[in-house]
Parts: structure tokens; sequence; C-alpha cells
């Protein structure tokens, strides 16, 4: 926004805020920007008509501005580099419980583990039409460094709502350059995250998390693991890949999967396009199917007293009323569903 009699311009110079065109007879004088795809007003920093995406979007205000951070991205016409995380199984592959720094602070203690888990597909699309498609593994496990020989801790990252939309921040990691696709809330601030869910099933919980990235293929904490062509273990029936971006490692495929967003991201801003990346996941389970996850999970130990006083009367001890009560507690502690009564449950 200009500032009244405290700026100098030139009638001969017509650009503005982000080097867009200023239409200066419609409010005055830089209070009006033209972005091709609609008219923003740099005085209230909003747009003054509606985003024409705003249905795939729900959770964004469809007059906001670079997502409320115009210090980060560059919008130049509210359009976006979309990555649409499903939950299409593709296949199985194998990850690591732990990471290669706690194997080597190990020092030799502590031996690598994996664990089988589903592939699904991952799709990139930008406003001048082009898509790719790669894949990531979704569901996550972690060993226990102290107990190695305990069960994996379920740490999938999913989503409140199925096709919730963050934002996707390119960064680098691992003495790397720009080879992680972070995932970040909507306010721009990494270190918000994300009120989302860890695990599945009965493990499942609601927490914040924050830092989930897509990168290559190890121990993940709730990440998305990239999977080359050649690292599936099995295959879904009837599932065709794509793998014309695809390499045969995780390494590379990876290198490829950045280099497809930032060239979907030029090939946006060529056409004065957004370089702005949102990322949207289907959830991979529902809290029905959550529910009726943990329900499954949960043996069903209905049993009516009645049938178990003739067998302590065959038994060669006596048995007293307050032990009784106490069995009848103890059962009525272990019956989990009331309409599920099996009678010959022990």
């Amino acid at each position: 926004m200009l500032l009244p009699n405290r700026h100098a311009n030139t009638s001969d110079y017509r650009y503005g805020f982000q080097g867009q065109e200023m239409d200066n007879e419609i409010k005055g004088e830089g209070n009006s920007v033209n972005f091709n795809a609609r008219m923003y007003d740099p005085r209230i920093a909003r747009w003054k008509s509606r985003d024409r995406y705003e249905a795939k979007y729900t959770d964004i205000s469809p007059y906001s501005f670079s997502l409320n951070s115009p210090l980060v991205f560059n919008d130049q016409s509210g359009d976006t580099v979309k990555i649409k995380v499903t939950k299409r199984k593709v296949g199985t592959t194998k990850i690591n419980l732990f990471s290669s720094s706690e194997i080597k602070k190990s020092k030799g203690k502590l031996k690598q583990k994996t664990i089988t888990v589903p592939v699904y597909e991952v799709q990139i699309t930008n406003e001048s039409g082009s898509s790719a498609t790669f894949y990531f593994t979704r569901e996550a496990f972690r060993g226990s460094v102290k107990k190695p020989k305990e069960d994996p801790i379920d740490v999938t990252f999913d989503p409140l709502d199925s096709g919730e939309t963050f934002l996707g921040k390119i960064r680098s990691r691992w003495s790397g350059t720009e080879n992680v696709l972070e995932v970040t809330p909507l306010s721009g601030k990494r270190t918000d995250g994300y009120l989302s869910f860890k695990g599945l099933g009965s493990s499942r919980e609601k927490l914040i998390r924050k830092y989930v990235q897509f990168h290559l293929k190890g121990a993940s904490d709730g990440c998305l693991l990239c999977v080359g062509s050649g690292q599936f273990e099995s295959k879904e029936k009837g599932v065709k890949l794509i793998t014309k971006d695809l390499a045969a490692n995780s390494g590379n495929s990876m290198k490829n999967f950045m280099a497809k967003i930032k060239l979907f991201q030029a090939e946006d801003l060529k056409v004065n396009k957004s370089d702005v990346i949102t990322v949207n996941f289907e959830m991979l389970e529902s809290e029905d199917e959550s529910n009726e996850n943990q329900a499954n999970n949960q043996s069903t130990y209905t049993i009516s007293l009645d049938k178990l006083l003739p067998t302590f009367e065959k038994m060669d001890f006596s048995i007293t009323k307050e032990e009784i009560k106490k069995i009848e507690k103890y059962i009525k502690s272990l019956n989990t569903t009331e309409n599920n009564q099996n009678p010959d449950s022990k």
C-alpha cells in the first residue's frame, strides 16, 4: 500500500507489488493490483474476488493472499503446484526401524531391523497442466533403542480430515541441497505444527506433529519415504505403476521428485502463475474405521457366572462367596462387547 503524499512515482512505470501491474483507475494510485487471475487490494491484503479453486482448498479462505504469508510465498495468481497424497495402495516395501545415527551411536550393539509396509501413490500437478506420479510409504514404525526386542511403535502420520491441505516447503537436510519437501502448517510457521493423528488402529492418538517430510528411504518418525522402481517387495494385483520418473533406488527417485516440483514451479511462474506448493492428504483411516479396528483388536470375554459355577463345584477345592464376587468383577472387566456374547469363551 502506498502512503498518501509520502511516496514518489512516475506514470511511466506501471508496476507495483510483486512486480504486478497497478490499475490506478479503480481505487486510486497503488490501491488495486492486477494479478491476471483476479485483482488484489494491498490496503487490506485481500483479493477482491473469490478463488476459482476454492472447492479444492476448503480450509483456506478464498480471499486470503499468499496463504497469509506474503513474505514467504510469491502468489502471482492464486494458483499452486499441488501434491496429492492418496490412500491408493500399489504394493509393499521394507523400511528401517532404526536410523543410521542410532546404529552408529550404539557402536555395534544395535542391529538394524526392517518391517514391511504399504506403498502409496503420490501425484504432482500444476496450473500449466503438467503432472507426475511417484510412490511413497505412509505407514511408519520405530524400534526402541533401549528395548530393541520389543514390538515397534506405530508413528504413522495421518491428517484429522480427508482432503486436509498443508503447505509444502522445500528444505535441505543431511548436507544435501533442497533435497526434502516438508509439510508445513498453513500459517507458514513450521514450529506451529499441526494437530493430527499419530498411529493407526488401537494405537491412534491426536497430538501436535511437526516437521513431517518427504525424503529418501531409511527410518521414519512419520515421514513419507520415496520408493524406487526396484524397491517394491510386492505389487498390488491389477495395478500398473507409472515409472517414467522413477529411478531404481530411493535416492535418485527422490531427486527426480524434487526436480519435478521445481520444474512445475518454473512452468507456472513463466506464465504468471504461482510458486506456492500445497500438499493434500487423503486419510488412511477414518474415525469410524479406527473405532472398528480397535474393536476388532480387542477380544470378547463375555460369559455368565452361572456357567462357571458347575465347573467350580467339580474342582477339589473350596471357593468362598467373596472369591466368587472377585471372579465376577474380573470377568465383567474383560467384557468388551455386550451384544456379541460368546458362551464358549474361557
